[in-house]
């Protein structure tokens, strides 16, 4: 996908969101996509708690059942090197 077509996907989501609205069925349909976008934004006060309090940051990420092996990436593996300190915010996270 190209990052124009990403990037109006990602508006699209974003104000979906902040209108208080589903994504499924409003702006990617009936995908899982959709569904988890929903069900991470709904849950994302857990979630972020239990990231923050697991010893083991990717694999908390690989529990995750939409993002599971996934976060074997090197991107993933990258927040939590110690060079980086703590870790580093996940891309996006400061505009929520």
């Amino acid at each position: 996908m190209k990052e124009q077509v990403a990037r109006i996907i990602q508006h699209r989501v974003s104000a979906t969101i902040r209108a208080g609205k589903p994504v499924k069925g409003n702006v990617l349909g009936k995908s899982g996509k959709a569904a988890a976008i929903d069900t991470i934004w709904r849950d994302r006060d857990e979630l972020f708690l239990a990231f923050q309090m697991a010893n083991d940051k990717v694999e908390f990420a690989r529990s995750l059942p939409w993002i599971g092996q996934g976060a074997n990436a090197p991107h993933c593996r990258a927040c939590t090197t110690p060079a980086v300190g703590q870790g580093r915010p996940l891309a996006g996270l400061e505009a929520l």
